[in-house]
Order: structure tokens, then sequence, then C-alpha cells
């Protein structure tokens, strides 16, 4: 298992008191990490692993066939 480094976020992104906005996001690296605004606070995940996303197109295929119409 491999431990994933934290993104370095720029020194005004660090005050809790400052909401960030969609321009903010514009600045945010594109990286394997995925970045979300909650209520201007920036939360930062890895990105999921092609497992992960392996087994969600599965489940979507699978609840689509037995998923009443309407």
């Amino acid at each position: 298992m491999s431990v994933m480094r934290a993104p370095e976020i720029p020194e005004m992104w660090a005050d809790p008191d400052r909401m960030l906005t969609v321009e903010d996001m514009e600045d945010m690296p594109d990286d394997e990490f995925r970045y979300e605004l909650d209520d201007g606070m920036l939360i930062v995940s890895p990105a999921p692993s092609l497992p992960h996303q392996i087994a969600v197109t599965q489940l979507a295929v699978v609840l689509a066939a037995v998923c009443p119409p309407g």
C-alpha cells in the first residue's frame, strides 16, 4: 500500500476564516487529487482508483437493468 503525499496548498488558502471562491478553484493544480468546494471550504481527496471506477460502472449497469421504468 502506498502513501499519498498531501498537495501543497498556497498559504492564502490555509486561512480558516477565508471563504474560497470558484475563481480560487481555477488556480488549483492539475494533479492526481480531486479538489472540491463545500460552502467555501476546500476539500482535497485522491482520485478514485481504476478498480473503484470499474466497480461503480458495473453496479450502475446492474441497477439500471433491474430498475423499473420511471
